[in-house]
C-alpha cells in the first residue's frame, strides 16, 4: 500500500478520518469495526501508524503512575485525534480544544472513550442484523450542536453522553446513554437531579422530540456492578433508566467496556424496577429478570 503523500488518499482512508472527526476520539479497536471490516487488526494498525506518521491523524497515549496497587493494562494502546492535515484534507479549519495536544483530561478521556465504545458496539452489531437498523447514533459533540439548534424557550437543559435510534420493524426508539465514572461524594444527588430531568422531558415528549423518535431508556453506565448496585439504592425507581456496568476489566489507558466484541445487543440492562431487557428487544423481559438490582 503506497505511503499516502500530499493529497492522496485512499477511499477508506477519507472514511478513518471522517469517522475520528465525528467520534472526535478512537482506538484502534473503534476504527477496526468501522473503517476495516474483513480486513483485520494488523492491517487496520499498519494503516493508522502510516496516516499518524504523515500527520493526518495524531496519535496519542495514556500516561500513568506507577504504584504498587496501579493497574497498567492497555496503557500502551493508542488512541487518535485529527491530525492538522487530516483536518485540511477534510476541509476543517476549526479546531477544538477538548482533545488538543496537552488539553486532554485523562479521566474526560477514558469517560469520552466509554461512550464511544457504545456507539460504535451499537453500529457493529447491528450493521447486517436482519430485523434491527441503526437509524441515528450522536456523538455528545452531535448533541450539543444539535442543542444549539433547538429553539431556546424548547432546550432540554441536559445533553446525553451519546444516544442512538434503532429501527424494530416499524417502530422507532431512541436510548440516551450517561457515563458515570467517578464516585464522588456528591455524585449520586447529581445524578439523581439529572435522571429526575430526563423523566421531565420523557413525560413532556421533549426528548423525544431532540432525539427524533420515542425514548425507551436512559442507559447509565456505570464501572462496575458494585457501583450499580449502589446508585440502584438512592434513585426513584423508573422503568426509564437502565443502569448497566461497563467494565470489563480495569484499565489504565483505554477502557475496556462490555459494549465492544459483539457483547452490546445482548448485554442485560436491568431497570431501576427490578426488570431486565435488551437492546435486541427493549420492550420484552428477560425471564430470568432479577428483582435485586442490578444482577449483571
Amino acid at each position: 500500500m503506497p505511503r499516502p503523500t500530499g493529497p492522496v488518499l485512499t477511499g477508506r482512508d477519507y472514511h478513518v478520518l471522517g469517522e475520528v472527526r465525528r467520534l472526535r476520539v478512537a482506538t484502534t479497536e473503534h476504527l477496526t469495526r468501522l473503517c476495516f471490516t474483513g480486513s483485520g487488526r494488523r492491517v487496520a494498525q499498519a494503516r493508522l501508524r502510516r496516516l499518524a506518521g504523515d500527520r493526518y491523524l495524531d496519535r496519542r497515549f495514556f500516561v500513568a503512575v506507577r504504584t504498587g496497587r496501579s493497574c497498567l493494562r492497555r496503557l500502551r494502546m493508542p488512541v487518535y485525534v485529527l491530525g492538522p492535515r487530516g483536518r485540511a484534507a477534510l476541509g476543517d479549519t476549526t479546531r477544538t480544544g477538548k482533545h488538543t495536544p496537552g488539553a486532554t483530561n485523562p479521566e474526560h478521556l477514558q469517560h469520552d472513550l466509554v461512550a464511544v465504545d457504545f456507539l460504535v458496539g451499537v453500529e457493529a452489531a447491528f450493521r447486517n442484523h436482519e430485523g434491527i437498523a441503526v437509524v441515528h447514533t450522536y456523538t455528545e459533540n452531535a448533541l450539543r450542536k444539535r442543542t444549539g439548534e433547538t429553539p431556546r424557550s424548547e432546550r432540554l437543559g441536559l445533553v446525553p453522553d451519546a444516544a442512538v435510534v434503532l429501527r424494530y420493524g416499524t417502530r422507532l426508539a431512541a436510548f440516551a446513554l450517561e457515563v458515570v465514572r467517578a464516585g464522588v461524594r456528591s455524585g449520586n444527588r447529581t445524578l439523581r437531579r439529572k435522571l429526575l430531568r430526563y423523566a421531565d422531558a420523557a413525560r413532556s415528549g421533549a426528548l423525544a422530540r431532540f432525539l427524533g423518535a420515542p425514548v425507551r431508556a436512559v442507559i447509565v453506565a456505570v464501572p462496575t456492578a458494585r457501583r450499580a448496585r449502589e446508585l440502584a439504592r438512592v434513585l426513584h425507581p423508573t422503568g426509564l433508566v437502565w443502569l448497566v456496568p461497563y467494565e470489563r476489566a480495569p484499565a489504565a489507558g483505554p477502557p475496556d467496556t462490555v459494549f465492544l466484541h459483539g457483547l452490546v445487543a445482548t448485554l442485560p440492562m436491568p431497570d431501576l424496577r427490578g426488570r431486565t431487557y435488551t437492546l435486541t428487544d427493549p420492550w420484552t423481559p428477560l425471564a430470568s429478570a432479577n428483582p435485586d438490582l442490578p444482577h449483571v
